[in-house]
């Protein structure tokens, strides 16, 4: 059975339009510098041209990994594509997850092992909200089995009580055990 989509999420656009400008801008530069190293004969400015060439080597590989970040939410997990030069597949089932933390642009999700940060998702609002939903509808079904839990076995010692002090026969004792029990 294919599970809902709550929430999907990738890069800003905006984001990966403003890196690609600025790996243009960088490649100018380097060009210009290059130009006027060449037509001045001034080899010192070999140096600058080399470490804007490096640069935008470096802003490249950003701009290609950017474009692969990628985030899903569903019901039962968490996954996605994450990191820098090589994409990381992740899957976080939704019991592995202890809390979502939010930032101006981004969020990070933290589980008992490691954290997950992602920044200028073009939906973060609504993948953050889907994902703290998650969270909270299962901390509140924890709490209601917990507290049904420890009611039956309240009132099962209420019964046992009752069973020792010779109010209710052994077996409407176990008639109630077995009820209370789901057995």
């Amino acid at each position: 059975m294919e599970e809902k989509i709550l929430a999907q999420g990738k890069k800003s656009n905006s984001s990966i339009k403003a890196l690609s400008i600025i790996c243009t801008i960088e490649l100018g530069f380097m060009v210009a510098i290059l130009i006027c190293a060449l037509v001045f004969k001034l080899p010192v400015l070999l140096v600058p041209a080399g470490l804007f060439l490096l640069l935008g080597f470096i802003l490249f590989l950003i701009y290609l990994a950017s474009k692969k970040v990628s985030i899903i939410v569903t019901e039962n997990k968490v996954c996605g594509t994450y990191g820098l030069m090589i994409p990381t597949y992740f899957e976080l089932p939704m019991d592995s997850i202890n809390s979502i933390e939010t930032y101006v642009k981004g969020f990070a999700i933290r589980t008992s092992s490691r954290v997950i940060s992602f920044g200028d998702i073009d939906n973060a609002a609504e993948i953050t909200k889907a994902i703290s939903d998650l969270i909270a509808n299962r901390r509140t079904a924890s709490t209601i089995n917990l507290s049904t839990t420890q009611s039956n076995a309240d009132e099962l010692k209420k019964y046992k009580d009752l069973l020792d002090q010779g109010i209710i026969t052994q077996e409407e004792f176990d008639a109630k055990k077995k009820q209370l029990l789901g057995l």
